[in-house]
């Protein structure tokens, strides 16, 4: 907290290695206002994360930000922050409209060559037409299923790993898993402190790529490249 109060004596007295490491952490003289309040944001973070006990949730975003290499080493490589299962959106702006005969039954359906689609109405096919992904006939006649289409299951297929584009290209107003967009800015500011403080840790000349392969390649980000 010394170093985020405009004392950089600690860094400076470090051996010569790690000061090139916290240099970044330095907070020389003439800088904006907002530019110390936003460092100082990071260093509370930064502090709060290291002392985090094992079992809460800031524990997760201090392994992002000290050992982001042994994430995404198993099978649930979610991070926090991230979009969730797009069916789950479109169902909350369904039910949001006052829709609540989308409440009462699954419907959504895929096909067997894996895409997904949503049938309106009482949630039985009554229509058939050609699947965008391999141009089979999916939906059916009188509630009766094609034999492509397939009645989806309930698992959540939010997508793993870090998906999103630059900040011009995200979207203006996010909202994710019920949360407001306040709550939702919230968790994604607390995700991206703790990686620049985890890229500032391993800082150096080039820069190292701490997070690359975190990204979710078939997303629309970029930081990988």
């Amino acid at each position: 907290l010394r170093i985020f109060a405009g004392d950089d004596a600690p860094i400076r007295a470090a051996p010569e290695e790690q000061q090139r490491y916290l240099s970044p952490f330095v907070i020389s003289g003439g800088s904006r206002m907002d530019d110390l309040l936003k460092w100082r944001v990071l260093g509370h973070l930064a502090a709060a994360l290291v002392c985090a006990s094992p079992e809460t949730v800031l524990a997760a975003l201090r392994k992002i930000m000290l050992d982001s290499g042994n994430l995404m080493t198993g099978d649930n490589g979610f991070i926090p922050g991230m979009d969730e299962d797009i069916r789950n959106r479109v169902m909350q702006a369904l039910l949001s409209r006052g829709e609540n005969i989308w409440a009462f039954r699954s419907h959504w359906y895929k096909c067997t060559c894996g895409y997904t689609f949503f049938i309106g109405e009482c949630g039985r096919p009554m229509e058939t037409t050609s699947c965008p992904g391999c141009r089979q006939p999916i939906g059916g006649r009188d509630h009766t299923e094609t034999g492509n289409t397939k009645a989806d299951d309930a698992t959540d297929r939010s997508p793993q790993g870090y998906m999103l584009p630059v900040a011009e290209k995200d979207e203006k107003h996010i909202s994710f898993r019920g949360l407001p967009s306040g709550s939702a800015r919230a968790v994604r500011l607390l995700l991206h402190g703790s990686m620049l403080c985890g890229v500032a840790a391993r800082s150096g000349d080039p820069m190292p790529r701490v997070f690359s392969h975190l990204v979710n390649r078939e997303s629309m980000c970029t930081m990988h490249q």
